[in-house]
């Protein structure tokens, strides 16, 4: 009763699950951040801050520093910093347009998503000293 040929009977060739997924070697993946960041560079998408801090962890204090940068709230924003703290994160957390990373956790896809990348000193020199690895 078991036979596909019988009615019930089993299928002839059922599914067999397959895992197809790979893994990307480490130095691809260091060389497209390279390059994603070549790209922003080029495209005068790049911009490099002494510092990023904020009196209070008010959002239209953060807000304001974007606009003091001639930024527009138009464009898709990535800010890269060595170290988030909670005030930081608290002022930033509401700004549609903007995203926040550490600059060790940063990866190409997420830099080629945004528009506009704006990166501290202290998180450029974090990100360098990750690419030249």
């Amino acid at each position: 009763i078991r036979s596909p040929l019988w009615r019930h009977g089993g299928v002839v060739f059922g599914p067999h699950p397959r895992d197809f997924s790979y893994n990307i070697p480490k130095k691809v993946k260091l060389l497209a951040l390279k390059s994603s960041l070549c790209v922003k560079l080029k495209e005068n998408n790049l911009l490099v801050l002494d510092a990023f801090g904020i009196e209070k962890p008010k959002t239209k204090e953060a807000a304001r520093v974007f606009s003091n940068l001639k930024i527009s709230p138009l464009k898709n924003l990535l800010l890269l910093l060595d170290k988030i703290d909670d005030d930081l994160k608290l002022a930033l957390r509401n700004i549609g347009y903007l995203d926040v990373n550490l600059a060790k956790d940063t990866h190409a896809c997420e830099v080629l998503a945004h528009q506009k990348l704006i990166i501290t000193k202290g998180a450029l020199n974090g990100l360098t000293d990750r690419l030249k690895q």
